[in-house]
């Protein structure tokens, strides 16, 4: 008889007010429904058993290394056991949750997952083996001028949110890269390590990861385009004079020419078009981006035109999301725009941020700020636009 631990998926969960299901979310290398069951595998946990499940909360995400841990940890505790990240990791995560924490979850015996068992299970906290911090600014807010981030191979976040789903997205970019880029092979990793200082002559930590690219079968990089520690999957295109640093390019995405994309993930399909800029965000499937975003979430087939701004900072206070009717301050005191699904932001709107834009709006600037009427006899000089036409200022 089959004694290990079985896998589940977690029940799925409204991401937000972008129309998008929790499963069919971007998570890293694919959807939240494929990311997942890619972690459940690599933890050594398979579909089906005859003894324990090990699952998630409705719409949580958790890496393999969160997996493993929380399988080891609660192999001695009776009865059903929730599982959290321990220390300034776990703390990282239920702050970038937005709403209810993520929880990992052990159902002894099987079952299914109900809000009596949940209540009734014991609470464990999971080690978080190696986490690294770095001092991240702050925006110019109340509360100090840096803070420290924790990141670790052990992620464990919700996306309830467009806050959340971004958050577990950023969380988990570094460990995801670093096993697509090294590998998880102690052997492996260092032979690419190796090849990676004989190519560069450098042992500049930065150098050497800047070299560091996993490129599949059919994906095309302009030989002009700058990419460092990249994962381009099948058949994406990256045009000339692109820079592209320590970010997932989906299969089939594009990123055109003179365009700069820095840390974030793209869904398969998706388009940072030309002269586009976004550090730090997250596109599904199908979206298109062409104008500057930092922290945003673009919803499947959405799209950002050129001149559009998302910001991402307020000025003098820290950055609020709305969760369940709440506003709730943001970790860093700075979030981006959620653009909902079809959602179209016109050429030379700016959204303030830690807004959400519902599925399928288009959002245009006013009718007064665009020249509709030119006088093509107007005499040379200065003018504004006034109601659609032209006003002479001097």
């Amino acid at each position: 008889m089959n004694t290990s631990p079985s896998w589940i998926l977690p029940a799925s969960a409204k991401v937000g007010d972008i129309g998008l299901d929790s499963l069919d979310a971007q998570w890293c290398g694919g959807t939240v429904r494929q990311s997942l069951n890619a972690a459940a595998l690599a933890a050594g946990l398979s579909g089906s058993g005859d003894a324990d499940v090990i699952t998630l909360t409705a719409g949580a995400v958790a890496t393999a290394a969160a997996l493993r841990g929380f399988i080891a940890a609660s192999e001695q505790v009776p009865g059903d056991v929730l599982g959290r990240l321990a220390g300034p990791s776990g703390a990282w995560c239920d702050d970038a949750s937005f709403g209810t924490p993520a929880r990992l979850v052990r159902l002894r015996g099987g079952g299914s997952l109900t809000p009596e068992r949940v209540a009734a299970a014991t609470l464990i906290e999971v080690p978080v083996k190696k986490p690294r911090s770095i001092r991240v600014p702050l925006a110019n807010t109340p509360g100090g001028a840096e803070v420290a981030l924790v990141l670790a191979d052990e992620v464990l976040c919700s996306t309830h949110t467009h806050a959340g789903l971004l958050w577990a997205n950023l969380l988990a970019l570094p460990p995801t890269l670093w096993g697509q880029l090294v590998g998880q092979s102690v052997v492996l990793g260092l032979a690419r390590m190796a090849w990676a200082v004989l190519r560069t002559r450098s042992l500049d930590p930065f150098v050497v990861a800047g070299r560091l690219n996993r490129v599949e079968r059919g994906a095309r990089i302009h030989p002009s385009a700058v990419v460092e520690a990249c994962w381009v999957q099948a058949g994406a295109e990256i045009g000339p004079g692109a820079v592209v640093r320590g970010c997932i390019v989906g299969p089939g995405a594009r990123v055109e020419a003179q365009t700069f994309v820095g840390f974030s993930v793209l869904g398969a399909g998706s388009c940072v078009q030309r002269m586009g800029w976004m550090s730090f965000s997250l596109l599904h499937a199908g979206a298109a981006h062409a104008g500057a975003m930092q922290l945003g979430v673009l919803g499947p087939d959405a799209a950002v035109k050129g001149g559009a701004v998302l910001m991402d900072q307020g000025v003098g206070q820290a950055v609020r999301v709305l969760v369940d009717g709440e506003l709730r301050a943001t970790p860093l005191g700075m979030m981006g725009v959620g653009v909902g699904r079809e959602s179209v932001v016109g050429s030379g709107v700016w959204v303030a941020p830690g807004r959400t834009i519902p599925p399928q709006l288009t959002v245009l600037p006013p009718a007064s700020d665009v020249l509709t009427r030119v006088d093509a006899a107007a005499a040379p000089g200065v003018y504004q636009i006034v109601g659609g036409g032209l006003e002479r200022v001097r």
